[in-house]
């Protein structure tokens, strides 16, 4: 998804469209999401975010770490969507769309067996960050002749000593 203004006969200001890229059988098309007027001024900064936040909440996701301002904006545009019922009609089109498919494939998953690798933790890691920050760390190694990277390297060295003390890494 992404926004596009477009210019009007009638007025002046262009228009704040919410276009999402399609494909079809003729190739790739551009259908339009949501007109959301004049009324609606995103900075042209943030619409990037704004419209992947908008399609994430579209798609039931949770969303993470965006700024208030890219939260309100989601929102008003989520509201309008759905109000109008659009979405709803095309999210639909699209679970059709993929029921119909005569040949699919399947698999059989023993969930005792189930084994997965590259797991990461963030809790400890996300508090660490969090301290480190609020402690002014990055200020004072700056001030000492650190460079941006030197930073970095420190931040996750102590953040590895204090999570994982047994490590050899």
């Amino acid at each position: 998804m992404f926004f596009k203004e477009t210019k009007t006969d009638k007025g002046k200001t262009p228009v704040l469209q919410l276009i999402e890229s399609v494909r079809t059988n003729k190739g790739p098309r551009q259908k339009i999401i949501v007109s959301l007027g004049t009324d609606l001024k995103i900075p042209k900064k943030l619409r990037k975010q704004v419209a992947h936040c908008v399609k994430e909440l579209l798609l039931g996701q949770l969303v993470l770490f965006n700024e208030p301002k890219v939260s309100f904006y989601a929102d008003q545009i989520v509201k309008k969507i759905q109000t109008e019922g659009k979405w709803q009609k095309s999210y639909d089109k699209l679970k059709d769309a993929e029921n119909s498919h005569q040949e699919r494939e399947t698999a059989e998953v023993y969930i005792n067996e189930v084994q997965h690798s590259y797991s990461r933790e963030l809790g400890s890691v996300l508090i660490g960050h969090h301290y480190w920050n609020l402690l002014n760390f990055p200020q004072i190694l700056s001030n000492c002749g650190f460079n941006k990277s030197q930073i970095t390297t420190a931040e996750i060295s102590v953040l590895n000593r204090l999570i994982s003390q047994d490590s050899e890494h």
